[in-house]
């Protein structure tokens, strides 16, 4: 895998936590840094859509889809990576996880993701959520942090800089607050089908 802590630790972790933090390969988060900036090179990202009409005053952050039928080699490595982090996940907590939906996710400068949670009325089947960072030199400052709200727990903001990957349950309640300069990150869900 391309992460450096022990298995079992962040397995156990999320389990008990409800959310992890894991350190990845910084050259692993360094290609798919590059390869986020070429296709946003290319026009390739897209607004961000919602089922709901009006959501601009939710998010507004700009997305590319990265499918299973992807050719290019970066593509293909993430789609390997999160195959293992899903089975993984799998078999520990004996989940039946099908499979994964993933996007790049470009947060311009006053850009954001108010509160909200990745599981839905319609569409309970996202288990696990997950975002790989692909910032670097990033300060308190530079905002577009996470914040992760449990219970009556104070908030947990999580700094969004490679090579830095954050699961968590997706029902938790959660936001990226509005970011200061562009933020990049990788972002999905593990699904029950």
């Amino acid at each position: 895998m391309s992460f450096s802590i022990n298995s079992d630790n962040w397995l156990q972790e999320l389990e008990q936590n409800d959310w992890t933090l894991l350190q990845l390969s910084p050259d692993f988060c360094t290609r798919i840094q590059a390869y986020a900036r070429e296709l946003d090179q290319q026009s390739c990202f897209t607004p961000a859509a919602l089922a709901e009409q009006a959501h601009s005053n939710i998010r507004n952050d700009r997305t590319f889809w990265i499918q299973d039928d992807t050719k290019h080699p970066v593509g293909i490595e993430i789609l390997h990576f999160l195959d293992q982090i899903k089975n993984s996940l799998r078999d520990y907590f004996r989940i039946s996880l099908t499979h994964y939906e993933c996007h790049l996710a470009i947060f311009d400068e006053g850009h954001f993701y108010h509160k909200h949670t990745d599981q839905k009325k319609t569409d309970n089947h996202r288990f696990f959520s997950f975002v790989i960072y692909l910032n670097s030199d990033w300060s308190d400052t530079d905002g577009g942090q996470l914040a992760i709200y449990k219970d009556n727990e104070p908030p947990i903001f999580i700094q969004p800089e490679m090579p830095q990957m954050i699961i968590f349950k997706s029902e938790l309640l959660h936001e990226v607050l509005v970011a200061q300069r562009q933020r990049l990150s990788l972002t999905g869900w593990m699904r029950t089908h």
